[in-house]
């Protein structure tokens, strides 16, 4: 899908930013601005203003009737992975209990019960089905409360099961992005996932709540260099890639999106991603970043450069540097990440590791916050901190004595410690 904000030069000559608006039935249609924020500004407004598309006012619209709606109308306005997680949560879990409810009828009170049971531990049972038809003998597991014992037959014993906290923390963004909508199409006046959000809490849940989503691990210098060995023997390709993660922290599909012509002699341009479908999309903030390139990646890349003109390969500004013609394809990619890792040892790693690494190891040795920030794109430094500031150095090394020093020897005493990082 294209971007429908543009950089143009009027008939005056002068530049501006200009929202095309059409697909949001917008007044102007193709309105103008002099910044680009103003322009993102107007256009997350134009989308907002849409909501899900249904006729305003109706009390007898279904959650799942929403729900499809907002999916189809936010096909244009969302990432092609988002929209994905959303359909899949959707037909897991939400539609099942709520898709023939009236979005009028589901309260908050329905809405954290929901919540809670899928927090809480629940059976499961591995079973075959014994009747007649298409679906005997087939295996599958189910909730131990479903086990119906003159259809099915147990192959095992019962097991504990828990839904892990992301998977809870996703359905409950999901149903709030489907009341959102029904409160932006007048259905209802008041999101129910509101009063869940903004309800009291104890300290420690509101400690809990600020910890990372995402635990974080980096490998160590001594698992990167084994997995580095083992591609330079096995897999050069995906060698390169993984040194491009390393040394640059973008995202995977960053990386699979990385053209020629985004490489420059001390840094690379971060413009676009990839999605799991292979679909051009914009980076996850939307915006372009740069990245200071270290000693190491510019010797990898200009390697790679002349080896695949040395073997044909496209190496115009607009050809991919990794991949044959089109980015990396995901699967692919995944089935030798696999590989080597497993043959490394490293099971319990992810290919989104290697951004982890990228960030600990230069907070780790002193680089500041908002540069590691600014390189890993985060839209703010507070994402960085929450993810990543157990590897800050906290201890004091006489900073308290600042404090006693004139405006001018602290001022050098600074400089001279930027420099030594």
């Amino acid at each position: 899908m294209a971007n429908p904000i543009k950089k143009i030069r009027t008939l005056a000559g002068s530049i501006c930013w200009q929202v095309d608006g059409r697909r949001y039935n917008a007044s102007p249609a193709r309105p103008q601005f002099p910044t680009k924020e103003q322009a993102e500004d107007a256009l997350a407004s134009m989308i907002g203003a849409r909501g899900a598309g249904l006729n305003p006012g109706r009390r007898d619209i279904t959650f799942g009737a929403q729900a499809g709606a907002f999916l189809k109308n936010s096909a244009d306005a969302l990432a092609g992975k988002t929209l994905r997680a959303y359909a899949s949560t959707l037909q897991a879990h939400l539609l099942p209990a709520f898709g023939n409810k009236r979005v009028i009828d589901i309260s908050t009170a329905t809405i954290k019960s929901f919540l809670a049971e899928k927090r809480a531990p629940y059976k499961v049972v591995k079973i075959v089905t014994v009747g007649e038809g298409r679906c005997r003998d087939r295996t599958t597991t189910i909730p131990v409360g479903d086990f119906n014992s003159a259809t099915m037959r147990k192959l095992g014993p019962e097991v504990e099961r828990q839904l892990a906290p992301a998977t809870v923390r996703q359905l409950r963004a999901t149903l709030s992005v489907i009341f959102a909508s029904a409160v932006e199409d007048e259905l209802i006046s008041v999101n129910p996932l509101a009063a869940i959000r903004l309800g009291r809490r104890g300290r420690k849940a509101r400690v809990a709540a600020s910890v990372a989503i995402t635990e974080e691990k980096p490998f160590t210098e001594t698992e990167r260099n084994a997995l580095l060995r083992w591609c330079a023997e096995t897999d050069a390709e995906l060698g390169d890639f993984l040194a491009l993660l390393f040394k640059t922290g973008c995202r995977i599909g960053e990386g699979r999106a990385l053209r020629w012509g985004d490489v420059h002699p001390d840094h690379i341009q971060i413009k676009r991603n990839v999605d799991d479908k292979g679909e051009i999309t914009l980076t996850k903030t939307g915006l372009a970043r740069k990245v200071e390139l270290a000693a190491d990646l510019k010797k990898i890349l200009a390697a790679r450069f002349a080896d695949r003109q040395r073997t044909g390969h496209g190496t115009g500004a607009t050809d991919y540097v990794f991949g044959n013609g089109e980015p990396l394809a995901v699967r692919n990619l995944g089935r030798r990440w696999e590989a080597a890792r497993d043959a490394c040892g490293l099971t319990s790693h992810r290919m989104y590791d290697c951004r982890s690494t990228f960030a600990s190891v230069l907070l780790s040795r002193g680089a500041p916050l908002l540069w590691v920030s600014k390189m890993l794109g985060h839209a703010d430094a507070t994402t960085t901190l929450k993810s990543y500031a157990r590897w800050m150095p906290s201890e004091s090394r006489g900073h308290i004595n600042l404090l006693d020093q004139p405006a001018a020897l602290a001022a050098t005493v600074r400089d001279e410690t930027k420099a030594s990082t």
